[in-house]
């Protein structure tokens, strides 16, 4: 005999309760069985909402999937989770709000750069609905290009809430929480070493340093992250990809994810490279995904960047699970193309494995 487990988290009103539905055993997709209200020992929350599952030994369906739905009217947003027959899970649906919103910061003082940039950050679309909640947040370079096409120079967005209210909806990622930072001067603050004529770059370690010691302690602090703060992510496209390399390389304490789509990794005659090799191991959980258009978009340092990841096996332990790379033809270097590849990024890096995931 098995057993599983499913507790949802959900703050339910007076009257309310929350039906499981699924595939196999007592479950079906036309009725629900109600879940037990089950009160918490956390004071995160009140309570939370159980289902027992007993299954015969000889169950051949290893697998089962299911769907909180409110009051049995209403199903939970997103694709259907899923358990072991003799695991246990915890999911927190929603099931109303489809968009996500943007808190709008537009000063944020930075005592480590001696100035203040506006933060846009986006947050999810059950946010505000489910409060038992927590999630992993998403540091992304460029915050001006990132949500509003007249706010992009070049008069496209990256289309960041929209991307992520759609694979919320309907798909299985984990929601994310994404702080847009602004630049206030982009080649001292994404590269690392000074250009040989001295007119930029060099101010990347104190940029980092800005992020990690003074940014991110205020989000941490102003929203519901997980806690410890974990599977954090930062994305950047161009130099802001190679800030993002950067960071996920020399801070591996403080950076678990790393999106670069379209890196310039042939700046400073290709001393990303070394940096690659001088660190190689990471602790812990970590992921990787590159990209570039074809044939233009800096795609051949790209190319030879991701290959020293691969076939130089500088990072042994990456595998297909980990590392992404990905070349987009015809695709070239703006925000109208890493908009449309910014699906995969999230769905890659951060997929919510007790889901189904399309």
């Amino acid at each position: 005999m098995f057993t599983c487990k499913i507790r949802v988290h959900y703050p339910t009103q007076f009257g309310d309760t929350i039906y499981i539905r699924g595939n196999t055993g007592s479950l079906s997709w036309d009725k629900g069985v109600a879940a037990e209200w089950t009160t918490s020992q956390s004071d995160k929350e009140s309570g939370f909402w159980s289902l027992s599952l007993s299954f015969q030994s000889d169950q051949t369906q290893r697998v089962v999937e299911f769907k909180p739905v409110l009051n049995d009217k209403v199903w939970a947003k997103g694709s259907n989770y899923l358990v072991n027959i003799d695991g246990e899970v915890d999911v927190y649906p929603f099931f109303y709000n489809t968009s996500g919103s943007i808190y709008r910061m537009p000063e944020f003082y930075s005592h480590i750069l001696n100035v203040s940039r506006r933060i846009n950050i986006y947050l999810p679309p059950s946010y505000y609905e489910n409060t038992s909640k927590r999630y992993p947040v998403i540091f992304m370079n460029d915050g001006h290009n990132l949500f509003e096409a007249h706010e992009s120079l070049s008069g496209h967005a990256w289309r960041v809430q929209e991307t992520i209210d759609d694979l919320a909806n309907n798909d299985g990622i984990k929601e994310v929480i994404v702080v847009g930072v602004v630049p206030v001067n982009r080649t001292y603050e994404y590269l690392y070493n000074l250009h040989h004529d001295g007119s930029f770059g060099g101010g990347a370690n104190k940029y980092l340093d800005f992020l990690i010691y003074e940014l991110k302690p205020f989000v941490y602090n102003t929203f519901r992250t997980t806690q410890p703060l974990s599977q954090v992510g930062i994305i950047g496209s161009s130099y802001g990809g190679v800030i993002s390399l950067f960071a996920w390389l020399t801070r591996p304490d403080e950076f678990d994810v790393c999106g670069a789509l379209s890196p310039s990794c042939g700046w400073d005659n290709r001393s990303l490279f070394q940096i690659l090799k001088d660190n190689a191991q990471r602790p812990g959980y970590s992921k990787l995904y590159i990209d570039s258009g074809y044939p233009r978009d800096s795609h051949a340092s790209t190319r030879d960047f991701a290959h020293e990841v691969i076939q130089k096996n500088h990072l042994c332990w990456m595998d297909s699970k980990n590392f992404e790379w990905e070349i987009k033809e015809g695709h070239g270097h703006s925000e109208q193309y890493w908009s449309i590849r910014l699906p995969r990024v999230i769905k890659f890096l951060y997929p919510d494995y007790q889901r189904v995931v399309y």
